[in-house]
């Protein structure tokens, strides 16, 4: 397996403010920890959840963030999998420990842009196929 990404990845999540009877949509600098491999002929793109992000969470920035890592590092969406991870440390203020979590997320792709996200989660045996376990 090829790694080709494995560090803290910024992105702009976006979040309502609402001044009387206008709405306005302003960013929100977020981050998480991006891992990116190639496996076989395809990409693989783990996106973790730290507990510092104090941004849009990597699940409700999903179509903003796959959009942005398929963009930035020239991937063909048809070849990449999208997975979102939680671990103990994407809870940083939770007193009980939590399962660790990978769920692939797949997108309708138009022009480039990722949208109607649906989320699976995934088993050992399937993140053993994918080189992540």
């Amino acid at each position: 397996m090829e790694e080709m990404y494995n560090n803290l990845y910024n992105y702009s999540g976006k979040q309502t403010v609402i001044f009387g009877k206008f709405n306005e949509e302003q960013p929100v600098p977020s981050h998480c920890h991006l891992k990116i491999s190639k496996h076989n002929d395809q990409y693989i793109v783990i996106a973790t959840e730290l507990g510092t992000n104090e941004g849009m969470s990597i699940t409700n920035a999903t179509e903003l963030l796959a959009t942005k890592v398929a963009q930035e590092f020239h991937l063909d969406p048809s070849k990449t999998v999208f997975i979102e991870h939680y671990s103990d440390e994407s809870f940083e203020n939770m007193k009980s420990k939590t399962e660790e979590t990978y769920n692939q997320v797949t997108f309708t792709w138009e022009n480039g842009e990722a949208s109607d996200p649906q989320w699976r989660r995934l088993q050992k045996t399937e993140l053993t196929s994918f080189g992540i376990l």
